[in-house]
């Protein structure tokens, strides 16, 4: 996974949750950041959608992990694939790499309002 060095930074913001922080500060290393070569002003997107759009289309990624919807739409625009977080744990519980219904069940304790049928 290739991520670039404004979506590294997001991770490491003061209002990023406690525990991506401090995942973000020793990255594991199947996550490589890379800087993007060229940048396309024309998309009206965030600096982290920007980067992330520009270099998985220099890369020629499978698809880009946007939740963001104008950067989704951005993503799509460009001929991207766009996986979203629930899909890519969706991807992942099919492959058996992680029991979907617990992991939902625990983001669903730490968010309040949210119910799982």
């Amino acid at each position: 996974m290739v991520i670039p060095p404004a979506v590294f930074r997001e991770l490491q913001q003061p209002n990023t949750p406690p525990l991506v922080r401090q995942w973000a500060s020793s990255l594991p290393p199947w996550i490589a950041v890379q800087t993007p070569k060229t940048l396309n002003f024309a998309l009206d997107v965030d600096a982290g959608e920007l980067e992330a759009i520009c270099l998985a289309q220099e890369i020629k990624a499978d698809a880009v992990l946007m939740d963001d919807r104008a950067g989704r739409n951005a993503a799509i625009h460009c001929g991207l694939a766009v996986v979203g977080t629930i899909g890519l744990l969706e991807q992942a519980a099919a492959r058996g790499l992680i029991e979907l219904r617990k992991r939902w069940n625990g983001f669903a304790r730490r968010t309040p309002g949210l119910t799982v049928n």
